[in-house]
């Protein structure tokens, strides 16, 4: 289920900088102005974000899965 997510979540973030990428390159040809590359960069960032937050969860869960704390009363 985990490494499903991480999957998932590593492509949509390779999908959205292969688009923000042509974005940014047809804006330095000057087909789109210069609002389109500024809002095109925050948008990739926040994905950057929230997509490495979402991994970081993922690693705690399936650690904690993994390790399950020891038994106190032994």
């Amino acid at each position: 289920m985990y490494d499903l997510v991480k999957k998932g979540v590593a492509i949509l973030l390779s999908i959205s900088v292969a688009v923000f990428t042509l974005i940014a390159i047809l804006g330095i040809w000057d087909v789109f102005n210069g609002d389109v590359i500024g809002k095109s960069i925050s948008t990739l960032g926040v994905l950057v974000f929230f997509c490495s937050i979402t991994l970081i969860i993922i690693k705690i869960i399936k650690d904690r899965h993994q390790n399950p704390p020891s038994n106190l009363n032994e």
